[in-house]
């Protein structure tokens, strides 16, 4: 069995080439990750947990509460990179830990310089680092059980 190709002109070829970037863009487009791992923000979704707690007075009661707010990828707790873009600007970028913001976080201007970088341990804002427009520094603070 002899296999060939029908013969192409420049032009069939050049159709094909844009159909299949174009596709390769639209695939590209609907992956939750970006080349180097990182999750794209949108596919997050925050929730809170509920619980019960006993609360003693003269009786003993449970109390509904919750707790969070979290971040989940479907239904588990998000561990992971995450990033977001405005259009095609990098907006943050950061890590979760169980759902938790852990880590550095990075904040950008319109212009691509950093704003400001926070870092965060189990959800708790200890340090920050905050930029002008043209790259110097603004402010730097540091928390101690947020505060």
């Amino acid at each position: 069995m002899k296999f060939s190709l029908p013969n192409l002109n420049k032009t069939s070829i050049i159709k094909l080439h844009l159909i299949f970037i174009f596709f390769s863009l639209l695939l590209q487009s609907c992956s939750k990750y970006d080349n180097n791992g990182n999750l794209y923000f949108e596919h997050l979704e925050e929730k809170e947990e509920t619980y019960y707690d006993v609360v003693s007075s003269s009786l003993w009661f449970p109390v509904k509460k919750t707790r969070g707010p979290y971040m989940y990828l479907d239904e588990e707790k998000y561990t992971g990179s995450v990033i977001k873009y405005n259009k095609t600007i990098l907006e943050f970028e950061g890590y979760y830990r169980e759902g938790i913001k852990n880590g550095i976080w990075k904040y950008y201007y319109n212009n691509g310089n950093i704003k400001k970088i926070i870092t965060f341990k189990y959800g708790e804002e200890r340090s920050r680092k905050e930029y002008n427009k043209n790259g110097s520094i603004k402010a730097i603070g540091r928390y101690e059980k947020g505060k």
